[in-house]
């Protein structure tokens, strides 16, 4: 699948230390083996490894694991208000002014965090939760990032899966994955949710596109957006994201869509993302 995606055009892999403890960083240097310069590769510090030494320690382990020289851009997975963000950013200033890294990137961050931040150092990028379900962040987050010429990236857009339609009212949440966790997939949130998906297949049948290529299409076009970070577990699903490009929606159909969302996202909490409640804080 990523191999495809690179002869695809895809250049930007994204990965973490903590996805699969490393194994995901490894599949990465399996697949990207001799064509290392074709793509960016972008990884994260997890949270507990924010101290100096660990920084350094993760960011290395990373690169042997990866099997490169450099990582385009590292992050800082989750912001750890119990180590100080001076240190951290110092070593990976450091570590940038060795040529290990290329960029720094934040992720999870809010906007007096990001602001922190780039009181220290050059913040190129954040790596936030966004998309048709979780909008709260246009009001202040992504502007700031417009004026501070901080590159917004989001995740998740697809939110688990709930904007693919493959979800209905007689889902069984309790009986899911580590998904059932997921605020948007609580009692009070779900049904509202799936009610939008049904909204965004009514647009998908208009365009002959699939729901994720409605909402990915529509995530990609929001004002301050530079990319998005997209899963694709095969090549079936890498082709579907792929569809979402190349064409737009009438104007109508967007402001549907903004209507139809904010029924349930104007009622959401502004916490960070939608995978916990409040502040990380384990």
């Amino acid at each position: 699948t990523i191999q495809q995606a690179i002869e695809l055009g895809i250049n930007v892999f994204d990965t973490a230390e903590g996805y699969g403890g490393g194994e995901a960083e490894k599949m990465l240097a399996e697949a990207i083996k001799g064509r290392r310069e074709q793509v960016y590769i972008e990884s994260k510090i997890s949270f507990e490894n924010l101290h100096a030494a660990d920084v350094r320690k993760a960011c290395e382990n990373s690169l042997s694991r990866l099997k490169t020289d450099y990582l385009d851009i590292e992050y800082i997975h989750i912001y750890n208000p119990q180590i100080l963000l001076e240190e951290t950013l110092e070593e990976l200033l450091k570590l940038k002014q060795e040529g290990k890294i290329k960029a720094i990137g934040v992720s999870n961050f809010t906007k007096d965090e990001l602001a922190a931040a780039l009181a220290i150092t050059r913040i190129d990028v954040i790596q936030n939760v966004y998309g048709l379900l979780w909008r709260w962040m246009e009001d202040e987050l992504i502007p700031y990032c417009a004026e501070k010429q901080v590159a917004f990236v989001p995740c998740s857009p697809l939110v688990q899966g709930i904007l693919s339609g493959k979800y209905s009212l007689e889902t069984k949440i309790e009986e899911l994955d580590s998904r059932q966790y997921i605020q948007l997939f609580r009692k009070e949130y779900f049904g509202k949710a799936v009610v939008i998906a049904e909204g965004v297949k009514y647009l998908a049948k208009k365009y002959g596109k699939t729901t994720n290529q409605i909402t990915l299409n529509w995530t990609l076009n929001q004002s301050g957006i530079n990319s998005i970070v997209i899963g694709a577990r095969n090549r079936k699903q890498l082709l579907d994201n792929i569809g979402a490009l190349g064409w737009e929606m009438a104007e109508d159909d967007l402001e549907y869509l903004d209507k139809l969302s904010r029924t349930l996202t104007d009622t959401l909490p502004h916490d960070i993302s939608f995978w916990w409640q409040g502040r990380f804080n384990s």
